[in-house]
């Protein structure tokens, strides 16, 4: 029976007191230890020691030794130095710390023109990355191609092929991981795509996401505190993504949900999936320049130079977007995060935006932006591989 073992990690004696929660579950005692030390180590805030190992986690000495010594011979942990804090005679302890390049994991975000290709490391930190002007087909040919780019920029960013856990792929649709099946994609026109013989002899685990929810787990990885989460995904399209203590809620039908097309504004503009009034028509900015026939950042500038016609476009857009956010939290009560190819351009007036639907709400929701909002997608799809390598260890 597997009991979670709740560990504070609290070190009063360093100047800087940390307070790491992780969770345990036991397997078998020795296997355990290597993971336990392994993971407590990956989660510390800070470089630590053997002695708070032994402390911390109450293993013995020997137990410590043993397994620290294995890891930093497999290259997974390292030490970076002595530990400067701790005062009087003798040596000083060495501090120890994961490794972050001892493995990695390739990204890759498709869209209806061009691929977003990223290396990550154990951090989730971008070590290389790579955009590729390629036509979606929906052909063998073109799959095989993608993985000829991936091989390809393995061995142009220096990482040993044996050092790569998998490929994570970010798609815009639905997807069925189990059976590698794309059940609907509208940006790549595509229906009950079963994709498994083009990754079947792929050198590495291939693993498919929604975009929507792989960059809100990213998002989750980055703010740790951030709990249930509504990600909100503002580009051409607007996608979205429910997470509930951390995990997408995938509904019914394992298609999630889509707030694209709920109806904000009964009898509104007319959209493209038949009905009238969709959030999309609303909160997506380039249908807004599109009226304009300009550009987003051509409209955003007019805009800027407080063209009467643009500002009050601009204020009506906000009117939508507070009335949406105020909705969301209304429903789903749980922090919202924006994320999408247009928050780069939204950032400086979105605070704006939120503090008039907190407002609105009366509430203490929390807005987080998406610090990443291109390659968030293709991260979060190789998490996947991250916390599978995490907890085998």
């Amino acid at each position: 029976m597997e009991t979670n073992i709740i560990l504070k990690y609290n070190r009063k004696r360093r100047k800087k007191s940390i307070h790491q929660e992780i969770i345990i579950k036991p397997i078998s005692y020795k296997a355990n230890s290597r993971n336990t030390i392994f993971q407590y180590v990956f989660n510390a805030k800070t470089p630590i020691t053997k002695l708070d190992l032994v402390t911390d986690l109450q293993l013995s000495l020997p137990t410590v030794l043993n397994n620290m010594n294995s890891l930093i011979s497999e290259g997974l942990l390292m030490q970076v130095g002595a530990d400067e804090s701790v005062v009087g005679v003798g040596r000083k302890p060495q501090l120890i710390t994961v490794n972050p390049k001892a493995k990695f994991t390739i990204g890759v975000s498709i869209q209806a023109s061009q691929i977003h290709i990223v290396a990550v490391d154990l951090k989730t930190n971008i070590v290389a990355k790579q955009v590729r002007n390629i036509v979606f087909g929906n052909t063998s040919e073109y799959f095989t191609q993608i993985l000829m780019f991936v091989y390809r920029f393995i061995q142009l960013s220096g990482i040993e092929f044996t050092n790569v856990l998998g490929i994570g792929i970010a798609i815009p649709g639905v997807v069925d991981q189990e059976n590698m099946t794309i059940i609907s994609s509208r940006e790549l026109e595509i229906e009950n795509e079963h994709i498994e013989k083009s990754f079947k002899k792929a050198l590495f685990p291939v693993w498919l996401e929604n975009d929507a929810v792989a960059s809100g787990r990213y998002i989750q990885e980055q703010y740790s505190n951030s709990g249930n989460l509504l990600f909100l995904s503002i580009g051409q399209h607007i996608k979205s993504a429910l997470f509930i203590n951390g995990e997408p809620y995938e509904g019914n039908n394992g298609r999630g949900i889509d707030l694209a097309h709920v109806c904000l504004v009964p009898g509104g503009k007319p959209c493209y999936c038949g009905q009238k009034g969709c959030i999309e028509q609303y909160l997506s900015l380039t249908n807004i320049s599109s009226d304009f026939n300009m550009d987003l950042e051509d409209f955003l500038t007019e805009m800027a130079k407080g063209k009467e016609v643009y500002k009050n476009a601009f204020i009506e857009y906000e009117k939508w977007f507070s009335l949406a956010i105020t909705n969301f939290y209304q429903v789903y009560n749980c922090n919202i995060a924006l994320g999408g190819e247009n928050i780069p351009l939204l950032t400086p007036f979105a605070t704006d935006f939120f503090a008039d639907a907190q407002d609105i709400s009366g509430s203490g929701m929390h807005l987080y932006f998406d610090n990443k909002p291109v390659e968030s997608s293709a991260i979060g799809s190789t998490l996947h591989f991250l916390k599978e390598f995490i907890g085998s260890v």
